[in-house]
């Protein structure tokens, strides 16, 4: 079964690009879904989320840097956590997730450890959650690295910090008791205002500069770990054919202002006209109306009987990329749920 999901207008690009005596193209951007890289139980329609990564800081720190580098896993863990839910309540997928504020820190012993079943169940009951999905263990290794560069009279020297983000990850199912996944992440960083070990350790222990590098490393890892486990949107830029007529350039502007039934009332019409070129145009359009609808099925067979009439590179490409979108609807409706 198909899923039928509608994909909403979010910019309007005028763009247009004359190809030929009298074609001109005009550009829409609009969102489609895109599947998960795993497929969590159908049952599982909330999450809870929890940052369980951090240990216990052992008595004084011993210095000024020691602090910061605590500092700085700790605010990179938070935004981290508050990111993938933010983007997780964005998806389709789930009903809700929940964050928890609270920062649950460990023991050397336990720190690699999944968390007791009892103590899943107990959260996932008192948040109304399905499933907890935990931030297990985070830690950052920095180097200096040295690159050099050819600027056509001489190589040039330069240093840049590179930030090794490790983070583990453990998704529990509490009904069936079961850990649906468990997946360490790895995610690399650079920062060219950063030439020095020195630099680095000044740079940790000032509170803007932890929040940057903080900041710059949870939108980094966030947008990979939340869409690995939901599916999620994701702009496209799809052109269409304006062509120079009267009833075209009408039915353009119903497009860009996000009137698609109006835009193929139009365009339908002119799908039988006796010029071929004119008969595939509409017939392309008539496809990115389908695809806005959800329905690519009927989107491919406008772009076959598109390129029965008249057969350009920019039809032929959308063809596939209509076809790979028809490929991944399996996965989807795993992911959904859908049978």
């Amino acid at each position: 079964m198909l899923m039928r999901i509608n994909y909403s207008l979010v910019l309007i690009v005028i763009v247009s690009t004359i190809i030929s005596g009298c074609y001109t193209l005009g550009t829409v951007e609009i969102e489609v879904i895109k599947p998960a890289k795993i497929v969590i139980p159908a049952q599982v329609s909330s999450l809870v989320i929890v940052n369980n990564s951090l240990l216990y800081p052992i008595g004084e720190f011993k210095n000024e840097i020691q602090k910061g580098l605590f500092k700085l896993d700790t605010t990179s863990t938070q935004l981290l956590v508050a990111q993938v839910n933010n983007i997780l309540n964005e998806s389709p997928r789930f009903d809700t997730c929940i964050l928890m504020n609270d920062i649950y820190f460990r023991n050397s012993g336990n720190l690699l450890q999944p968390i007791d079943w009892d103590y899943v169940q107990s959260i996932c009951k008192s948040h109304k959650a399905d499933a907890l999905l935990s931030l297990e263990a985070f830690g950052i290794v920095d180097t200096i690295q040295k690159y050099s560069y050819y600027d056509g009279f001489g190589y040039t020297l330069y240093k840049s910090l590179e930030l090794n983000v490790n983070s583990m990850w453990r998704i529990y199912q509490a009904s069936e008791r079961k850990i649906v996944e468990k997946r360490i992440h790895r995610d690399t960083l650079f920062f060219d205002q950063i030439s020095s070990k020195n630099g680095y350790q000044n740079a940790i222990k000032q509170q803007r500069a932890i929040n940057y590098l903080a900041n710059e490393i949870a939108l980094s890892g966030a947008v990979k770990i939340a869409d690995r486990i939901a599916p999620y949107w994701q702009p496209v830029m799809r052109d269409f054919y304006i062509y120079e007529s009267e009833e075209m350039r009408a039915a353009a502007k119903f497009a860009y202002s996000d009137d698609w039934k109006k835009a193929a009332l139009i365009w339908k019409g002119i799908t039988k006209n006796k010029n071929a070129r004119l008969a595939a145009a509409a017939c392309h359009n008539m496809a990115l109306v389908c695809e806005v609808e959800g329905r690519l099925d009927l989107s491919q067979k406008w772009l076959e009987e598109s390129i029965k009439n008249y057969s350009t590179y920019i039809t032929v490409q959308y063809l596939k990329d209509i076809k790979y979108r028809i490929s991944e609807t399996d996965k989807l409706n795993k992911q959904f749920g859908v049978e």
